[in-house]
């Protein structure tokens, strides 16, 4: 059986939400989630997939990983990550890339109105009642 480490250092309600919803998607996976170094460390002896945020790691947490193929960064990048001197060098690494592309493009815009809109005068007016 496959065995997903997901490693997080987010509120527990967070990593829940994860392990849920992978539990779903992959049935046959068996999945343990960690919230810290410490934990992932001891844990990752056992694990062929890590799920992971590059700033979380450090070359202890993938020391003892022998049976580990495949990392995967919830972040756009791989800092943190690539760089571990334990890690083999056989590891797929993955990461989230492109997913904040469709946001950011939508916040630009939404700063570009605001700002050709005087949309904090706005905001002013109307803490004002002034209409």
């Amino acid at each position: 059986m496959t065995k997903l480490l997901i490693f997080l250092t987010l509120p527990e309600g967070v990593v829940t939400k994860y392990e849920q919803a992978l539990n779903k998607l992959f049935p046959d996976v068996d999945i343990q989630t960690v919230m810290d170094r410490k934990a992932a460390a001891k844990s990752i002896a056992h694990a062929d997939i890590l799920l992971t945020f590059g700033a979380m790691m450090t070359d202890e947490v993938v020391k003892n990983a022998p049976k580990l193929k495949w990392v995967h960064a919830l972040g756009t990048g791989l800092d943190g990550i690539i760089d571990l001197p334990s890690l083999d060098k056989g590891v797929r690494i993955s990461s989230t890339r492109g997913i904040h592309g469709a946001p950011m493009s939508e916040m630009t815009f939404l700063l570009m109105l605001a700002l050709s809109r005087n949309f904090s005068r706005t905001v002013r007016n109307q803490d004002q009642a002034l209409w």
